[in-house]
This record gives structure tokens, sequence and C-alpha cells, in this order.
């Protein structure tokens, strides 16, 4: 019994493998320059969800503390105007201003939810589906 093996193996492919190399290489770089791109804008639109965050907050803040200040102006000129030392239209003009303040209160409320909803849409919080199921 004769067993016999033949295994011809090329001594060059032409350079076929090297240029598959470089290929997959410059396709790594893309991939590469594609994901530090991806990155910087994600990081942006999270440092301007952030920034809108604090401007919002900020906002609310301010409308509160005039929401308190227009209550008490309100309360001083109503107890003017009961002591006789007011006149209606003092009334009416406190009360103008107190609804006036509120009014940006519940406007600068609505501005944090949209910032929220800007930072966890950031975040990947928010898919699609979640906010239009």
């Amino acid at each position: 019994m004769v067993f016999r093996l033949d295994l011809t193996l090329p001594l060059s492919d032409g350079g076929r493998a090297r240029a598959e190399r470089a290929r997959a290489e410059a396709s790594l770089a893309r991939a590469r320059s594609a994901l530090s791109a991806e990155e910087r804008a994600l990081e942006e639109e999270l440092d301007l969800a952030r920034n809108r965050w604090e401007r919002a907050a900020a906002l609310e803040r301010s409308a509160r503390k005039q929401v308190v200040q227009a209550d008490e102006e309100f309360r001083v000129t109503l107890l003017m105007y009961e002591e006789g030392y007011g006149s209606q239209l003092d009334v009416m003009e406190a009360q103008t201003e107190q609804q006036r303040a509120r009014t940006e209160e519940l406007e600068a409320v609505r501005g944090m939810c949209l910032a929220l909803v800007d930072m966890r849409r950031a975040m990947g919080v928010y898919g699609v589906e979640e906010v239009f199921p």
C-alpha cells in the first residue's frame, strides 16, 4: 500500500493579501474617525442640553421669586384698599401683575420640562417609540 500526497502552495498571491489588509486598515481608520466625530457631536449635544436646563432652572427660580413678590404686593395693595388708602385700580393693577408673574412662572416650568426632554433625548433615554407610541 502506497500513499501519495501532492501539495501545491503558491509562493505569491500577487499582493492580494497585502492589498486586502491595506483596505481593511483604511476602513478601520474611517470607522474610528466616524466614531470620534459622533462622540464629539454627542458631547456637544449634551452640553447644549445641560446649558438649556441650567438656564431654564435659573429662569424658574427667578419667576418663583417674582410670584412671591407679586403676591406680597397684591396683599399689601388689598390691605391699603380695605383701609381706604388705595383705589380699586391699584388693586386691579396688583392683581394683573400677580397673574402675569404666575404666567411667567408656568412658562419657566414649561421651559424646564422641554429642557429635561432635550437632556433625556441627548442621553438616549427617550426613543421614538416612547415619544410617539
